[in-house]
């Protein structure tokens, strides 16, 4: 998709498991990417997925359609901090339009085998690590670990 746009280089962002994406593709294709913004990101999945809201959003297996709609609702207000009804149910809408509780379950599953750790000093090129105080799923601590464990880029 990337070679579609014409770019030859440009930079990068990704936010919590869009940030794991981001690392890999920038430790495979450094010849494309001048810079790498991490926002709330992770080595751990399994560490991630502990974060006390994550663990609880992420935990529930509903058996019913009325224990779906109200398993994402309740992802949607924690998202927001319980702040926004509006945008906490337009999130909602969106998880259930777009997979299964099956489904999700499977990628929480999955994200929780995500490790990082060997990627990190193998990034080659300039990272900016960004915690976000306000997003529930994420940890000042989990992000000071990613900045550990890159390397400055040689120049």
């Amino acid at each position: 998709m990337v070679q579609r746009t014409g770019l030859e280089r440009f930079a990068l962002a990704g936010v919590d498991f869009g940030a794991a994406t981001a690392i890999a593709f920038a430790v495979d294709y450094p010849e494309m990417v001048s810079h790498l913004l991490l926002i709330n990101p992770w080595v751990s999945g399994a560490r991630n997925l502990a974060i006390p809201d994550a663990r609880v959003a992420t935990s529930l297996r509903p058996e019913s359609d009325r224990e779906w709609d109200l398993m994402t609702r309740l992802m949607g207000s924690v998202v927001t901090s319980f702040g926004d009804s509006n945008l906490g149910r337009q999130l909602a809408d969106a998880v259930q339009r777009s997979t299964t509780s099956a489904n999700l379950a499977a990628y929480f599953a999955s994200s929780r085998q995500i490790n990082l750790a060997n990627l990190l000093p193998r990034i080659a090129v300039p990272t900016l690590v960004i915690q976000e105080p306000a997003f529930p799923f994420a940890s000042f601590d989990l992000a000071r670990e990613v900045a550990a464990g890159i390397r400055e880029p040689s120049s």
